[in-house]
């Protein structure tokens, strides 16, 4: 059985009814949303979660513990097999046996406590409730049966951010734990009280200055929620919500179904579309923008790369129960969460694979995984080169297993596609060059590997000139250098150019290659003419499985010098904001390998 970190987490919200009237909470309103569950359909919802095969309910409100019916919910659960967790403001639990009987039953809690002082926890509650809830502290980590997994959260304010350090402190005698940091979520009662926000970039400094001069103790963590790369160092290891805690559904009050979890209503700046880490990005909160108007938010330019690495785990019989509801299925064998397990089917077995990679978030392998179905076999064989797909199998999901609605709480079953995807790929990439016309520019054109369709259009006319750029232009260029077709060593952003504007820009898997996209793109402006057109296409990210031989530092070290990975869609927004319009855009899906397309004018 999972342990708490890795469990796959159902979040129920029992209601709103809560015996602290925090002034930032995201669930209150007034008038209240609606009633709390009544017992009868919150045991009917428990049996709903463990029959889609989530293997923990964790509790939330409001404030759970105030039922009466909280045991008797918990009972039902473990009757079911689900292990329980809760979401607790930590009240409730001053009383010795409710703490004792919290402890027996739960594998997974967060409390929270939001000052140092009694005054400013209090302030923040709206009621009297530190010393309860430091009372609660006590009792449930001296508990003979303390949860696997404790964490305590605090909500960063502008009343409480001088007490951060005072807080950790004072936590380091409840041992072991997470200490969570969460920026306020924007809605709910925060809506009356936006006084209390930091901006993103105060809240970044506090945190900055909390990890230089804090004192590292034993068995304390920490991690962050709501702050984005550009303002958090270390992110991904830091980064703490509900989607690294392996939460796969929220069942909200007022919904007939578990849903997706998500991050709520966030945006991203202009200046996010050139980060590297923006698939790591859930943006910034909406509300904050218009809190603090003048936000700005500095992207991070670093190498990426396109493919998220899973390595062989073991390979195991294939599920005799295979497609049906009691189908098991492979991400109940392996002890990391589903998203990061693979199984494919080879013959009359599954070989498991897993990644550990933390450039990667649940959110994102979700999409790989389940939406576009980018994953491939590489074997043994590290990929490289322009035809390096051509080394690699692509793998579907299983139709039964995209038909399931036990999907959510599965790694999925992959068999390898029988289309020749990359067949078809570099057939419409030798179609788009086809198209090019008048005076064309490739940008980053490498060793130019279609140099005969770019001559075919030369002597059929529709090229008047080709000239391809390149920072790191091979010598082999040299020698298919012709009256009208032309090479240059240098890069997007340092091109200058003289001579007539061009008809037609390439971008051949050269995109994601550009360091600064803006200026790029504002060169690409500056040479082109209204009507010239821009053809882009290249890599989505993707998953390679790999069958073993290969040291843990080669796989931390990214395939490619990349700066982004962008879909198509992306790329669209990027040309929308410097005037290209009348778009075709085809993204990678299941039926496609890893390309994407873009091609647009300039208006």
């Amino acid at each position: 059985m999972h342990n708490a970190t890795t469990s796959k987490k159902a979040l129920l919200r029992l209601g709103y009814s809560c015996n602290n009237i925090c002034v930032f909470c995201h669930s209150r309103s007034n008038p209240p949303k609606g009633p709390d569950l009544s017992g009868a359909e919150a045991l009917r919802r428990i049996d709903i979660l463990a029959n889609a095969g989530f293997e923990m309910v964790v509790f939330t409100g409001g404030e759970p513990t105030i039922r009466n019916d909280f045991f008797q919910l918990c009972g039902h659960a473990a009757g079911l097999g689900m292990k329980c967790g809760m979401i607790s403001n930590g009240r409730m639990l001053y009383y010795g046996d409710f703490a004792e009987r919290v402890a027996e039953k739960m594998d997974y809690i967060i409390l929270s406590l939001h000052g140092a002082s009694e005054a400013t926890h209090n302030l923040l509650t709206g009621q009297k409730s530190f010393q309860q809830t430091l009372a609660g502290l006590v009792n449930i980590s001296s508990s003979a049966s303390k949860p696997s997994q404790m964490i305590v959260n605090t909500v960063l304010t502008r009343l409480n951010q001088g007490e951060l350090s005072a807080i950790h402190r004072l936590l380091e005698s409840f041992s072991p734990l997470l200490h969570k940091i969460s920026l306020p979520e924007p809605k709910g009662a925060f809506l009356s009280n936006p006084q209390l926000a930091l901006s993103p970039k105060e809240a970044a400094a506090v945190v900055r200055s909390f990890l230089d001069n804090r004192r590292v103790a034993p068995g304390i963590s920490i991690g962050f929620d709501g702050f984005t790369p550009c303002l958090l160092d270390d992110f991904q290891i830091m980064n703490n919500d509900f989607f690294t805690h392996n939460f796969l559904a929220v069942f909200e009050p007022g919904e007939d179904k578990p849903a997706h979890p998500d991050h709520g209503s966030r945006v991203f700046l202009r200046s996010c579309l050139s980060c590297s880490r923006r698939h790591l990005c859930a943006g910034i909160y909406s509300e904050y923008l218009k809190i603090f108007p003048d936000t700005a938010l500095e992207p991070v330019i670093r190498a990426v790369s396109n493919s998220v690495r899973f390595d062989y785990n073991s390979t195991v019989p294939y599920p005799a129960d295979f497609g049906t509801p009691a189908c098991k299925m492979a991400g109940a064998l392996l002890s990391t969460p589903p998203n990061r397990n693979i199984a494919v089917k080879s013959g009359n077995r599954l070989k498991l694979y897993n990644t550990h990679e933390a450039d990667t978030c649940h959110a994102e392998l979700q999409d790989i995984k389940f939406r576009s179905q980018q994953v491939y076999s590489c074997g043994d064989a590290e990929p490289s080169g322009m035809y390096f797909p051509l080394r690699m199998k692509k793998l579907n999901l299983s139709r039964k297993c995209a038909e399931c609605a036990r999907l959510t709480v599965c790694s999925g079953v992959f068999a390898v596609s029988k289309d020749n995807v990359f067949g078809i790929s570099i057939e419409k990439i030798r179609y788009v060059l086809s198209e090019s016309g008048g005076r064309t520019l490739e940008i980053g054109c490498g060793y130019v590997p279609f140099i005969d369709v770019i001559k075919d259009a030369v002597d059929s006319g529709g090229i008047i000139s080709y000239l391809g750029i390149d920072p790191d232009l091979p010598h082999s260029a040299d020698s298919l250098s012709a009256k009208t077709i032309s090479f240059r060593k240098t890069s997007i952003e340092a091109f200058k150019w003289s001579g007539p504007p061009f008809d037609t820009v390439i971008l051949l898997r050269s995109y994601h290659h550009i360091k600064d996209l803006e200026k790029a793109m504002s060169v690409i402006v500056s040479i082109t003419k209204p009507g010239s057109a821009l053809m882009i296409t290249d890599d989505a990210r993707h998953i390679q499985l790999f069958d073993g031989g290969h040291d843990a530092a080669q796989r931390e070290k990214p395939a490619f010098e990349h700066f982004r990975c962008h879909s198509a869609w992306d790329a669209v927004k990027m040309l929308e904001l410097h005037g290209f319009g009348d778009f075709s855009v085809a993204d990678a899906s299941p039926e496609t390998a890893m390309n994407w397309f873009v091609k647009a004018r300039r208006l």
